[in-house]
């Protein structure tokens, strides 16, 4: 369901959920990645994932809950699936 404001206005910032099923990706490298652009492909513009939980799993695929943002202006934040590794302390 898309968020749009009323003509004209400009809409805060909601913070809400959605369940999400994601088909249970292939084994291998850049599972981050595949999770990511299952999610996204669910997304309405705009809408950007901030949590993410599998709340059940089968052979199939994941039951999840997903945090999302809407309503901020320009690019918003970094992708939530946006692997940045920690520097060595």
């Amino acid at each position: 369901m898309p968020i749009t404001p009323p003509v004209g206005e400009l809409m805060p910032p909601i913070l809400f959920e959605r369940e999400l099923f994601i088909p249970q990706p292939p084994q291998g490298p850049n599972l981050l990645a595949r999770l990511g652009e299952s999610v996204a492909a669910q997304l309405e513009p705009g809408e950007i994932p901030i949590r993410l939980a599998v709340t059940r799993s089968s052979p199939r695929g994941w039951q999840c809950e997903v945090g999302l943002l809407a309503g901020l202006a320009g690019d918003g934040m970094p992708p939530l699936f946006e692997l940045r590794r920690r520097a060595v302390e």
